[in-house]
């Protein structure tokens, strides 16, 4: 794997929505694909659903990629228009994809790249990093699979990144959600989902508003659940595997 500094955070949601649609589709193995998302007509955004984007700035967007002709292409679907700022960041989104055209044989390869800053304003929650697996539910019940009870990994499964979503345009405040997978006493993996938001960790129980226990680090959120969450998964504990 290797990995690229993404200054502007917008882009890098967007990558990062872009190869969760390649995992998701199985497209892994294919060189050219059509892939459908809710767009943000104002600035280029793309998501899995609609979210809380009104319906006159929302458009569904087709994007097409392409390896072999090197390209990266869209449209919105009856002829919605795009503004300006969407089009100039759908544009860099293009050459960041377009440069590693070269480097890669296939779709699924895509997924493989870091795009730095997936966990931005984080560069002291070494638990985090150190346990992050870029992995579907499935993937991760088999990574968890023969683990002792209370084994844990940090990933961000499809309701983390919609749920990012919504939460970002209900509060207007840079937000990043991410999923934490867990063997619980019965053998069964379990997920949680987990929030960063205002300097602070919490857990998301389905209140929008975020009013819950917050935590100064991810760490001591662990913690908090350490009789469900006790032994980190180490991702190079894992042995890596192509796709």
């Amino acid at each position: 794997m290797h990995s690229e500094v993404i200054k502007n955070p917008l882009i890098r949601d967007n990558l990062g929505v872009l190869c969760k649609a390649i995992k998701d589709l199985d497209l892994g193995l294919e060189r050219k694909a059509r892939i459908e998302f809710f767009c943000d007509l104002n600035n280029g955004e793309i998501l899995y659903t609609p979210s809380m984007i009104p319906p006159h700035e929302m458009a569904l967007l087709i994007i097409n990629v392409d390896l072999d002709k090197k390209a990266v292409t869209w449209k919105t679907k009856e002829g919605a228009q795009l503004l300006p700022k969407a089009e100039s960041h759908l544009h860099e989104m293009a050459q960041i994809l377009t440069k590693h055209f070269s480097m890669i044989e296939k779709l699924g390869q895509l997924t493989h790249i870091h795009w730095q800053g997936l966990l931005e304003n984080q560069e002291n929650n070494t638990l985090l990093k150190q346990t992050w697996h870029d992995v579907d539910r499935e993937n991760a019940e088999r990574l968890l699979a023969k683990q002792t009870v209370g084994t844990f990994i940090f990933r961000k499964d499809r309701f983390a990144i919609s749920l990012q979503e919504i939460l970002r345009r209900g509060l207007k405040k840079a937000i990043h959600c991410y999923t934490i997978s867990y063997v619980d006493n019965q053998k069964i993996v379990r997920d949680k989902t987990i929030v960063f938001v205002d300097k602070k960790w919490t857990f998301y129980d389905d209140d929008p508003s975020l009013a819950g226990s917050k935590w100064n680090s991810i760490e001591e959120l662990v913690q908090s659940i350490d009789s469900l969450a006790k032994h980190p998964l180490y991702a190079h504990m894992v042995l890596p595997h192509s796709s």
